[in-house]
């Protein structure tokens, strides 16, 4: 490996940890603020307010996603080019408030509540929020300075924490999280902002808008087809089921999402521009796809499968008796979660400026979703959400096996990383299921079951030499001797 090639991987990889950190702090937070308001506010409160995020999402991915990867992963970027996608995306977000506020009063009318229409009204104020500092931190991440944006997000969960919880103890119900919300969003503003150091000039060209835009519109799509598919659930269980339903779907997927924003999301923040850098050098590219996906399965699966063991005990102890119907959500959706890390393939596709292929492959997979969705609705909410595991699984065996052959990876090879890591939170998940049985106590149940799968997995997957430990560990005593190596240098 050279040395430009070693310093980008440090670089990546303490992007990983930085990222990984802010995740870490904001979920704990969050985990912490939202097992303390769904004490104090009912199921309903959180079916209302998972219906509006729905268009809330779909609008943030628009302002957050489409020109702003085209900076990412733009080989060349000019100061001309940063200032025009700035003020398109600020223009953008006034004329999607503007529809949003529009077209409230006939989605409340859809779904039969009337409150949606000044809810989402209010919510929807993130938006232009967002384009403020949408470009900023586009240049923070194809710079991969995570670290820059470890505050903002600290800072930002820790005011929607404060205001949510004040305004829940005075009664305030769903506005609670509707606040809470539009404040996270205003401190991450004014926080990257201040910590980013840039700031626009009077400098505007369509030019650059219109060059970017055959790239940027197809990864665009694709995200809002997977922000959509993702959230179809929701859609469709808030109309055809009720909120108070939606509310438990909503607690279940709270946990395993969390989780995967917290481990692979940081992993695939990184990912990205991290391959945008080998888009001309396959061999390299298909070498990265394989450890990002090694490290972030070594994290995820063991995560998941740990956690439907643990769900029941987890659910009875920390949102209590009345969200026990949450139980089954969570263990559905933790296995649906598992198939998230391979998103790295389209990430890989999208690197290497094939993003109409990327939007091809998503409109296939997403079309497969949607299809099993309508045709299981009628059997219970229950099939209804475990169907989706079954074309998941099938959408991303087949974008597996296509963008494998493009980059030359062999599936073979891809097997081999990622089995043992299978088998290995298996027997895990086998294990702490068996300690469950031991255990009255909630508490005492999910400290021993923790514990015991923590180790358990750790030496298991030591003893057969992993290759994503060994990766890390290898990465953390290279570290420790460059830190003592420079403590040595240094003159006292």
């Amino acid at each position: 490996m050279s040395k430009n090639d070693s310093s980008l991987t440090n670089k990546a990889i303490e992007s990983v940890l930085w990222k990984l950190l802010q995740n870490g702090g904001t979920t704990l937070i969050s985990f912490l603020l939202q097992i303390w308001l769904a004490r104090l506010l009912l199921p309903a409160d959180y079916g209302l307010i998972a219906l509006t995020s729905v268009f809330i999402t779909l609008s943030m991915i628009i302002i957050q996603t489409g020109f702003t990867s085209a900076l990412i992963q733009k080989p060349e970027l000019q100061d001309l080019d940063i200032y025009s996608v700035h003020y398109s995306s600020i223009v953008l977000s006034m004329v999607i408030y503007g529809v949003v506020f529009a077209f409230a009063p006939f989605i409340a009318r859809f779904y039969s509540e009337p409150l949606l229409v000044s809810v989402l009204r209010v919510q929807a104020l993130t938006v232009p929020i967002s384009a403020l500092y949408s470009v900023p931190m586009s240049i923070i991440q194809r710079n991969l300075q995570m670290k820059r944006t470890f505050y903002a997000g600290i800072i930002g969960m820790v005011g929607q924490g404060t205001v949510g919880i004040i305004l829940a103890l005075r009664g305030f119900g769903v506005w609670a999280l509707v606040f809470g919300s539009l404040t996270n969003a205003s401190m991450t503003c004014i926080v990257i902002l201040i910590s980013s150091k840039w700031r626009p000039k009077l400098q505007f060209s369509t030019v650059p808008v219109q060059q970017m835009l055959p790239f940027s519109s197809r990864v665009l799509a694709i995200a809002l087809i997977n922000a959509l598919s993702a959230n179809m659930k929701a859609l469709i269980t808030g109309r055809a089921y009720s909120p108070e339903v939606l509310g438990y779907y909503n607690r279940g997927y709270q946990f395993p999402s969390m989780l995967m924003v917290n481990v692979d999301g940081a992993i695939t923040s990184v990912a990205f521009p991290l391959l945008s850098r080998f888009q001309h050098d396959y061999t390299e590219l298909a070498n990265k796809v394989r450890k990002s996906l090694q490290i972030s399965l070594y994290f995820v699966w063991p995560a998941m499968i740990g956690l439907i063991a643990v769900a029941d005990p987890l659910i009875r102890l920390l949102l209590t008796e009345k969200w026990m119907p949450s139980v089954v959500f969570l263990q559905l959706t933790a296995i649906e979660c598992m198939l998230w890390p391979f998103s790295i393939f389209i990430h890989a596709t999208n690197a290497v400026g094939k993003s109409g292929l990327s939007l091809k492959l998503n409109i296939l997979s997403k079309g497969l979703d949607l299809l099993v969705m309508l045709i299981t609705i009628r059997f219970g909410i229950y099939v209804f959400v475990a169907s989706t595991i079954f074309s998941s699984l099938l959408s991303t065996s087949v974008v597996v096996v296509i963008v494998s052959r493009i980059i030359k990876l062999p599936l073979k090879d891809l097997l081999l990383d990622i089995m043992p890591i299978f088998f290995s939170s298996l027997l895990m998940g086998a294990v702490v299921s068996l300690i469950g049985l031991l255990f009255s106590s909630p508490l005492l149940k999910i400290l021993f079951q923790v514990l015991v799968g923590t180790l358990l997995y750790f030496v298991v997957t030591w003893m057969f030499r992993v290759p994503s430990l060994m990766f890390v560990l290898s990465y953390i005593k290279n570290k420790l001797i460059r830190t003592n190596e420079a403590h040595k240098e240094k003159p006292y």
